[in-house]
């Protein structure tokens, strides 16, 4: 460790915080500020001898390279040997970690704060085992094998120096063999018939390196189609191929053959036996036998009709055995959410010389219905107090067909302490909702079977929402929804509304809030009763893998139009039996990478939304328009209270009315996640963003910033920073997360970054800028 820049550290240290006050200071306090700094000196200074813990017998491991014989013939050498260093076992120290280990644990104490620390942010020294180096030297030499280096060696050397080792590891190869040809069977049976068709769609190419891994995946690959063309009990083991490396300098020749197995039978199907009510503890039970079509459903009880059975059950009796649609029956069955165990066994039989296999499904029904309560609470920097109390009813098999009916009631209150202007009721909300999924889609679509992976739904949708904000206005949201979801692959979902409809109407405003509807005609226009009646699709992709240490993408696309039919058969005042309706366009993207490590990950978001009003209308609706801040959002700045553009909040007329709102919304998150102790997480982040106008507001002074434009939206946004902790009690997560602004967009261009106005030590500014965030689950 440098010792010199240790003592500038420690210099550094010392003058941020005394030397423009140490005439101020007091001798005692002098010396004591000098033992401090001394004893960290010390402890620094200490812990830079990463051998200082161990025995004189063992060696600290110093990590290993990797280098290439002077006689090697290895066309790109540096890319094969940082391949093989991470073959090097075991990996050498973090040196931060390393340090921290040294410098707090105490070998004498079995606990302790010190203890602690160096376990946690620490990393015991990983000392020399002559058997790792021995294991990397197979490793390694195996990965050259398989990847086509034949005959090549290593071998290996050590280094020692003050009781740390380093290892050296040598390669001797004469470079990698390349595939030069593939032959797949001549013959004219059946299998080998069907894999030479097959030739073209080869894992193994010509001209590409041996490799081992394109061997096996391609022996899955033939494996999986031969079960595909009714082959049940084939297996990649039954694919076996020769090299031939002689044909010429670095390059082989790969010979594919299939193993004269007694396996190598194609099965057709035979009549499918279903038990919707199987239990294994009770599988004596009376129970009756009901034929249909070509399924015979064996149950105790009418728990599921046939008929959602039969639609959902791939392969008719006769067919050809198809394991990927075997494979689709059994997702089919789960996706209807009544039943929580999927079992299939099969029965060979013989007809003459055809092959049958005798289906069995067993299926143990789930719980087909619940209730559920949830009691929410929040807070606001701005002393708004707000509580909620819902409850849910799910049925999955309503109508004995697998339909899901769910029902939905809340009501929530939200209140203002210290403020004598407002009621202490301040918000009331009350909402219902009923949702019908059926496992299929109605019309126009008439096919009984299913033909994707995932069973497609129709969703029929009913609610109503009941806002009455005490001190400005009392509105009412009506909405109906019809419409489709459905899931092309395992990552890629559809959700497709032809028919929503939104009646928005409002009911009473109190004097003080028409006055600011009064000044401004865009909130006016955006408060009134309106008919929206449109469409809706979304499409969202997601490679998360559940219980899989893997980095993912989220993608989310939403694109709405309203008003587009309706406009054909409203009267010449634009009306639709008497009220206004909304014509508009929006597109929102929403982008999030997760990059996930074994005790942190990284995760960032991009939310983009652009809404355009047009025809019958200037503005969207209120419930359509675009804000940011608080808990999911920019968590620095309060709810609505950004934006548009550099605009300042207008609050003179009536105290703690926020409608900063925009047409345009551009939100960007990053955030660090770490794990602190067992179910506590900690969490860094930054939230950046703003809204704006699509159009210029005829000239008012209020809004001369707020329309977007593409040379100055980057310097109105608003950024803000914070630390966070999650209690993960894995069924709920609470999060807090304590954020403070960095840069306001409403400062004059030049002032708005104010990292030179952060004063923790100062209430005023701690009132003025902490903002207090206390939700549930993650914000994205």
């Amino acid at each position: 460790m440098n010792i010199n820049h240790l003592k500038n550290r420690i210099t550094i240290f010392n003058l941020t915080p005394f030397s423009n006050t140490s005439r101020y200071v007091s001798q005692p306090i002098r010396h004591s500020i000098f033992i401090i700094q001394y004893s960290i000196f010390i402890l620094l200074l200490s812990a830079c001898n990463p051998t200082k813990y161990l025995a004189e017998d063992e060696l600290l491991y110093n990590g290993a390279s990797v280098e290439m014989d002077k006689n090697s013939k290895v066309q790109e050498p540096k890319t094969l040997t940082n391949k093989l260093l991470t073959y090097a076992r075991p990996q050498k120290n973090n040196a931060f970690q390393l340090w921290a280990y040294n410098a707090f644990q105490k070998p004498e104490k079995e606990k302790g704060f010190g203890n602690l620390i160096a376990n946690k942010l620490g990393q015991a020294p990983i000392l020399y085992n002559p058997n790792d180096l021995t294991r990397s030297r197979a490793l390694t030499e195996n990965y050259l094998q398989d990847n086509g280096y034949f005959n090549s060696s290593v071998s290996f050397d050590t280094t020692i120096q003050d009781q740390k080792l380093t290892v050296t590891y040598t390669v001797d190869s004469e470079g990698q063999y390349k595939i030069r040809d593939v032959y797949f069977p001549a013959d004219t049976t059946v299998i080998n018939h069907i894999f030479s068709e097959q030739a073209q769609n080869s894992v193994i190419k010509k001209n590409h390196p041996y490799q081992v891994t394109a061997l096996d995946a391609e022996r899955l690959r033939l494996a999986t189609i031969a079960r595909n063309r009714g082959y049940f009990q084939f297996n990649p083991d039954l694919i076996y191929y020769f090299v031939d490396t002689t044909v010429n300098t670095l390059q082989a020749d790969i010979y594919l053959r299939v193993s004269n197995d007694q396996n190598l039978k194609q099965y057709h199907m035979d009549t499918t036996f279903v038990y919707p009510t199987y239990n294994i503890e009770s599988t004596r039970s009376a129970r009756d036998t009901v034929l249909y079509k070509d399924l015979k459903v064996v149950q105790r009880q009418d728990f599921v009709r046939k008929k959602p059975l039969k639609r959902v059950i791939a392969q008719d009796e006769g067919s050809l055995f198809r394991e990927d649609l075997q494979d689709q029956t059994i997702n089919h069955l789960l996706d209807l959410g009544v039943f929580k165990f999927v079992n299939v066994k099969y029965e060979n039989m013989e007809r003459g010389d055809t092959n049958f296999l005798r289906r069995h499904i067993y299926l143990t029904p789930a719980l087909t219905q619940d209730v559920n309560g949830e009691i929410e609470a929040s807070t606001e920097t701005t002393n708004f107090l707000g509580s909620a109390i819902s409850g849910s009813y799910t049925h999955r098999n309503l109508l004995k067909g697998a339909e899901q009916l769910t029902m939905r009631l809340s009501a929530g209150v939200e209140t203002q302490i210290n403020n004598p202007e407002l009621p202490f009721i301040n918000t009331l909300e009350l909402s219902a909702q009923a949702s019908l999924f059926l496992p299929r889609f109605l019309f126009p679509f008439r096919k009984e079977k299913v033909f994707t992976y995932y069973i497609p739904k129709t969703r029929i949708s009913i609610s109503d929402n009941f806002q009455r904000r005490t001190s400005f206005f009392t509105i009412n949201s009506f909405q109906f929804d019809f419409g489709y979801q459905w899931q092309t692959t395992k990552y890629r979902r559809h959700s497709f509304k032809p028919l929503s409809i939104n009646l928005v109407q409002l009911l009473d405003i109190t004097d003080d809030f028409n006055t600011i509807l009064e000044n401004n005609e865009r909130l006016a226009q955006s408060f009134s009763n309106i008919a929206i009646l449109g469409m809706h699709y979304r499409f969202t992709y997601n490679d998360q893998e559940i219980n899989t240490l893997k980095d993912f993408l989220f993608f989310q696309l939403d694109a709405e139009t309203a008003g587009n039919v309706v406009s054909l058969v409203a009267d010449s005042e634009n009306r639709l039996f008497g009220t206004i309706f909304s014509q508009y366009a929006k597109l929102d993207l929403d982008t999030r990478y997760n990059i996930l490590q074994k005790k942190d990950s990284w995760v960032g978001r991009l939310n983009i939304g652009v809404g355009i009003p047009y025809g019958n209308s200037t503005v969207m609706p209120y419930i359509k328009q675009y804000f940011v801040g608080g808990a999911n959002s920019i968590r620095a700045f309060q709810l609505r209270g950004l934006g548009p553009g550099s605009t300042l909040p207008d609050t003179a007329q009536v105290v703690n009315f926020f409608d900063q709102t925009g047409d345009i919304k551009i939100e960007a998150n990053l955030e660090y996640r770490f794990d602190l102790f067992p179910y506590v997480e900690g969490a860094a982040f930054v939230d950046a963003g703003n809204v704006w106008f699509l159009r210029d507001q005829d000239g008012d002074e209020r809004f001369r910033d707020a329309q977007f434009q593409f040379d100055s939206f980057l310097s109105q946004m608003a950024v803000g920073t914070g630390l966070g902790l999650r209690l993960d009690l894995e069924f709920l997560l609470l999060r807090l997360d304590v954020a403070f602004p960095i840069r306001r967009p409403t400062l004059p261009p030049g002032n708005r970054w104010v990292f030179d106005q952060i004063a923790f030590g100062q209430q005023q500014w701690r009132q003025d800028n902490l903002s207090f965030n206390l939700a549930v689950g993650y914000p994205f």
